[in-house]
């Protein structure tokens, strides 16, 4: 198969070809998601070099999940990609003893799918809309979503921290989640939690 074959297969046909032994098929996924991944991380460091060595290292810690096969949401690579953009920020945040805060945690830093492209929520409204959405869940529930989020809490330790089973901690982050994704979409928000 040529290169310009490889290019034009699917995310999941990549993966797969990859784990297969095809190295170039990773430069494919490369090239295809570097720009929407430097874009997102430029945006929320607003410096042009740390969004560099970020998407460096975000494309280095795939790379190794995929070698060591690590990897199993091949359906869903961009969203995967989209959502490590985040913890890659979060976590380079904290490494330089930054303050993560709730401007961090804003919508605005949420990004929407539209096709193969990020678009950044930017828009005081819809920020402030997701923003309530999320401040009508339960207490506990918005409880779990801030430590989780805000404060980079790991499942266990949310559940140490209640009191309460680990699974029952897990469950109820994604019900919260959920209903404020449909809530979102209910509004018309374009909303990419």
């Amino acid at each position: 198969m040529s290169n310009a074959e490889i290019d034009l297969l699917t995310d999941k046909e990549l993966i797969k070809l990859f784990q297969t032994g095809c190295d170039y098929a990773f430069d494919s996924l490369y090239k295809r998601h570097y720009q929407a991944v430097y874009r997102y991380l430029r945006n929320l460091t607003m410096n042009k070099e740390v969004a560099k060595d970020l998407s460096q290292d975000l494309f280095l810690k795939v790379l190794i999940c995929f070698k060591e096969n690590k990897f199993i949401g091949t359906d869903f690579f961009s969203q995967y990609l989209r959502r490590n953009c985040y913890f890659t920020f979060i976590e380079h945040k904290r490494k330089f003893k930054e303050n993560v805060t709730e401007s961090d945690f804003s919508f605005e830093n949420f990004e929407c799918n539209s096709g193969n492209i990020f678009q950044i929520i930017t828009a005081k409204e819809t920020n402030t809309q997701i923003k309530e959405l999320f401040d009508n869940l339960p207490s506990r529930n918005k409880n779990i979503v801030d430590l989780h989020i805000l404060h980079g809490m790991k499942f266990i330790d949310i559940a140490q921290k209640l009191n309460t089973p680990e699974k029952t901690v897990h469950g109820l982050y994604k019900t919260s989640i959920a209903i404020v994704r449909m809530a979102a979409q209910n509004s018309n928000l374009k909303s990419a939690i």
